[in-house]
């Protein structure tokens, strides 16, 4: 029994340290060009909008043309349990907007960091936006090495720090970035399947079925039963 708690204080003990040599970055870094599918290539989009790339210019048409639609077993109540998870945590959602702002100088949405954190996290506090781990707990997952932090809003802040974000949050800007966020390998493998990326447009019109069951695994018969963050963005009073 002893040496149970013996490993017990050990952990928290390296959990400690592990927290105090991971400060915090004092200044931000400078956000990477690339906003296209590629990883090292710079954003090609047209001189008006160089946010997204000429060949993803699709989101404001979908946004305009969007309805909501269900398919298999998608029903109307999952968006009302979704968005009343949502709505509970707005406080939490706007104070982590305002953080993000105050550290990095962007200025993102609170309705953005809500979406992110539904897909990422459930909407569960004890989960960070990153990439849905513990906010408490160093990230094992992509992207790695992240955290700990003192809490969940600093968690949003690293989160915005190593992300292209757009300097206008108009429609088109967000759903790219969203998208983006989440991956191209729909728009870039799939589109002809799905319709549009289920992670923005599931539970809508653009979306007609297909999932990554997991990474890499892609089943074209499985539906999506997360709600789009397009129908989201549109149920919190986003306009862009």
């Amino acid at each position: 029994m002893f040496s149970w708690i013996k490993r017990v204080i050990e952990s928290v003990e390296d959990w400690i340290e592990d927290w105090s040599n991971d400060p915090e970055p004092q200044s931000p870094p400078k956000p990477p060009v690339c906003v296209d599918d590629d990883e090292n290539c710079p954003a090609t989009g047209a001189p008006n909008n160089p946010y997204v790339p000429d060949k993803y210019k699709y989101n404001k048409q979908l946004w305009d043309t969007m309805e909501y639609n269900f398919i298999g077993k998608q029903k109307p109540s999952h968006i009302t349990w979704t968005i009343n998870k949502l709505k509970k945590g707005v406080a939490k959602y706007k104070k982590a907007a305002r953080l993000v702002n105050t550290k990095t100088g962007k200025a993102v949405p609170w309705q953005v960091i809500a979406c992110i954190h539904m897909k990422e996290g459930s909407g569960n506090f004890d989960k960070q936006v990153l990439n849905g781990q513990k906010w408490w707990r160093k990230t094992t997952w992509v992207p790695k090495g992240h955290g700990p932090w003192e809490s969940w809003e600093k968690a949003c802040v690293t989160a915005f720090l190593i992300k292209n974000t757009p300097q206008r949050w108009t429609i088109e800007n967000t759903l790219h970035f969203l998208e983006r966020f989440n991956g191209m390998g729909y728009a870039m493998y799939r589109r002809n399947i799905v319709g549009f990326t289920p992670y923005n447009w599931a539970f809508t019109n653009h979306y007609k079925g297909g999932y990554y069951t997991s990474d890499g695994k892609f089943d074209r018969d499985a539906i999506a039963m997360g709600v789009g963050l397009a129908v989201i963005l549109k149920e919190l009073g986003f306009e862009g």
